[in-house]
Parts: C-alpha cells; sequence; structure tokens
C-alpha cells in the first residue's frame, strides 16, 4: 500500500464528517 497523502488527523477528520452523513463526494471535493 502506497502512502496516503491525507494526514492521519485528516483522515480522522473524514470518517467524521461522513459517519455524519456527508456525501462522500462532497468529502472529497474539500
Amino acid at each position: 500500500m502506497k502512502r496516503s497523502k491525507f494526514t492521519e488527523h485528516q483522515i480522522v477528520n473524514i470518517l467524521k464528517e461522513y459517519e455524519a452523513g456527508k456525501s462522500t463526494s462532497d468529502i472529497v471535493r474539500e
């Protein structure tokens, strides 16, 4: 697996937003 361009902190925030019901495309766009 190659390194993600996201930091762990960003991934945690993305997962929190995803769990809050935000659509994946909205998160990716940011």
